[in-house]
């Protein structure tokens, strides 16, 4: 078994760049309860592992929150979401709000398993108390500009909805025009002196090698009619019910 495992290690940019084969079978091996092959992994190993394990699942649910504070003060109650995968990638989400920045959870682990990052360590290990499962939690801590050219294109995308929809559903065309516009240069203006710092926290089944719950926090400061302003984004999502089962069904030992 570790003579399989060194030769596994050996190739561990072939596993991060695939889900294929390598992980599968990686996977397999440990959540039969090979420990020798789990004290081995590294935190981008766990990453690439878990994001096989939870693509390998025909169906799935999670739910989350989002909480936004502005200056240190919580600007408004937490947004809630809640959504389903079935087919490995058909996906139903239900928000508070349209345009709410949910996070998809298979989303996320593509992105930290492709995307270069700035860190990603194992930070715990302990028993779960919601599920009374073995996980590891592993941080990840995302490349500044990486983080803001990402909430770039995400912020002047939702300006670009929020413009179709006010036009298409007021009468006063002229006002709501001047409006947008005027938003439009706000953000842009916000955006030039924008800093982006995110960390993603991952729990992940010890057994079953699935996620089963991301942590995101993001920090943004920018400059707004000439004052520092600061902002902290708070996301927790939990995932559940995989294969239409409870998590601790999953692999049960």
């Amino acid at each position: 078994m570790q003579k399989i495992w060194a030769e596994l290690l050996c190739n561990r940019r072939s596993i991060r760049r695939s889900v294929g084969l390598i992980a599968v079978i990686c996977t397999v091996l440990i959540s039969s309860g090979c420990s020798f092959m789990r004290d081995k992994l590294e935190a981008q190993d766990w990453v690439t592992l878990s994001y096989a394990s939870l693509m390998a699942m025909d169906q799935y649910q999670f739910s989350g929150a989002t909480a936004m504070e502005v200056e240190g003060k919580e600007v408004s109650k937490p947004l809630t979401f809640q959504g389903s995968v079935s087919d490995h990638h058909k996906l139903t989400i239900q928000s508070d709000q349209t345009h709410h920045n949910y996070t998809h959870p298979a989303e996320v682990m593509k992105m930290l398993r492709e995307l270069p990052v700035e860190q990603m360590t194992v930070v715990q290990e302990q028993l779960d108390p919601e599920t009374n499962r073995n996980t590891v939690k592993i941080r990840v801590t995302q490349h500044n500009e990486q983080s803001k050219q990402y909430w770039e294109q995400k912020l002047r995308s939702q300006m670009g909805e929020l413009t179709i929809i006010q036009t298409s559903q007021t009468a006063n065309q002229q006002k709501v025009t001047s409006a947008l516009r005027e938003s439009e240069q706000q953000l842009e203006t916000m955006l030039q002196s924008l800093q982006v710092k995110q960390e993603i926290d991952i729990v992940i089944d010890v057994h079953s090698i699935l996620p089963l719950r991301l942590y995101e926090h993001t920090t943004f400061e920018y400059e707004r009619d000439g004052k520092a302003m600061s902002e902290v984004r708070k996301t927790t999502v939990r995932l559940h019910s995989f294969d239409g089962k409870a998590s601790n069904d999953i692999y049960r030992k």
